[in-house]
C-alpha cells in the first residue's frame, strides 16, 4: 500500500494511503487566508484541510504510482 503524508491545520501529520483519495482542490481565498492550501477529499466523504499545497500533494501522489 502507498502512503503519503498530509499535515492538517491543527499541526498533526497523517498518513493516508493513495488509492484513498477521491480528489485535491485549492481552497476558496477565506480558507487560505487561515492557512489551509488544498482541500483533500476522500472516497469516504472527508474532506481533509491540508497544510501542503495541492501541488505538493500530487507530487507525493506521482512519486508513489513510479
Amino acid at each position: 500500500m502507498s502512503l503519503i503524508t498530509i499535515t492538517s491545520l491543527d499541526g498533526r501529520s497523517r498518513s493516508l494511503a493513495a488509492s484513498a483519495i477521491a480528489e485535491i482542490v485549492d481552497p476558496p481565498p477565506s480558507s487560505a487566508w487561515h492557512g489551509c492550501r488544498a482541500h483533500v477529499k476522500l472516497f469516504d466523504g472527508r474532506w481533509i484541510e491540508a497544510c501542503e499545497t495541492r501541488d505538493d500533494i500530487e507530487r507525493q501522489l506521482m512519486e508513489q504510482m513510479r
